[in-house]
Formats: C-alpha cells, structure tokens, sequence
C-alpha cells in the first residue's frame, strides 16, 4: 500500500514540476537509511523531471511493525494479551526511531537551505509520517 502511495504521490510531483516557473528553483532530498541530496537547487525542470522519472524509492516502513494488529491464538487470551503487549511496545520503539531518523531529516534540509535567501517550498513524499504536521512546522520554520 505505501509504495502505491508513492508511486502516486511521485505522479503528482511529476506534474508539480511541469507547471513551475522559468525561474523557479528546487531541490529533491531522499530520505532512506540517511538523507541524501538528490539533486541540487536548479530551476531546470529537464534535469529534476529526468531525475525524478529514474528515482524510484520504495517504501521502508514495515508496516506490520509499526502498526500490529491483534493476535488471536489457540492459546487464549493470556497469551494473546503477552504478544499483543509486545507487539505494542516493538512498535512503539520502531515509531520512535522512525520520528527520530525522520525529524532528523527535516532538520538537515533545514539548516542545508537556512542561508538560501527567499521562500522555500518543501514537498515530501510518504506513505506516512511518524509525527503531527504541527511538529513538522516547528522544525522547518
């Protein structure tokens, strides 16, 4: 599911891309293991199209880690309640590393684009994210 959300939102940065000014400038960061700069400020919309349409990152969030559903086994609830539990707890420490990578992400490209004069717009590409846009605005402003 979240590489059709992806795959979707890409179509959609395609077409974002398109319509841009002459005089518009933009960069694409990629964020896997660690962020990566993808492609520079340009307002070459050739080059961004070309890097886009070879840029293909699929999802690296393990769904079934970080969202677990319940467990029923043969075993009762006892046993269901313990893996449950756990499953809870190793999705929560999953959630909060992805916030951390994440958030840690969006601080980088802050401070790569902090000395850039102007309005800079950012448009990230995911499934989902591990934290409120609120706190997303905190760190970007």
């Amino acid at each position: 599911m979240e590489d059709l959300a992806l795959a979707n939102a890409k179509t959609q940065l395609v077409e974002f891309i398109e319509q841009l000014s002459p005089q518009d400038r933009v960069a694409i960061y990629g964020l896997r293991d660690s962020l990566q700069v993808v492609c520079a400020f340009t307002s070459d919309r050739v080059q961004l199209l070309a890097i886009l349409k070879k840029y293909d990152p699929p999802s690296k969030t393990k769904r079934e880690i970080v969202e677990p559903g319940a467990v029923h086994t043969p075993m009762g609830p006892e046993v269901d309640d313990l893996m449950n539990s756990e499953a809870m707890r190793l999705a929560g420490l999953a959630n909060q590393e992805r916030a951390q990578r994440t958030m840690g992400a969006l601080r980088s490209i802050a401070a790569h684009v902090g000395n850039i004069p102007g309005r800079k717009n950012l448009v990230w590409l995911t499934a989902n994210l591990p934290f409120s846009g609120a706190a997303q605005a905190r760190v970007l402003s």
